[in-house]
């Protein structure tokens, strides 16, 4: 059986995008746990600093219970 450099070329071509598809999904697969992580650690930090800058949601000042 021949094969004509077509068909080689052909072959080559199935297999570089087959293995670029591979290569692709195992980094893709990676980085969804990575974005798990970030956010995770993004809730904590944002739930740390809601506590330390315990804001109060009136801007009015504070009154004084003796001047009544």
């Amino acid at each position: 059986m021949k094969f004509s450099i077509r068909d080689l070329l052909l072959v080559t071509v199935i297999m570089a995008l087959a293995v670029g598809w591979g290569i692709d999904r195992s980094k893709r697969s990676g980085l969804g746990e990575e974005n798990g992580r970030l956010k995770a650690e993004l809730d904590e930090t944002s739930s740390l600093l809601s506590e330390i800058l315990d804001v109060p949601k009136s801007r009015a000042p504070p009154q004084n219970p003796s001047e009544k």
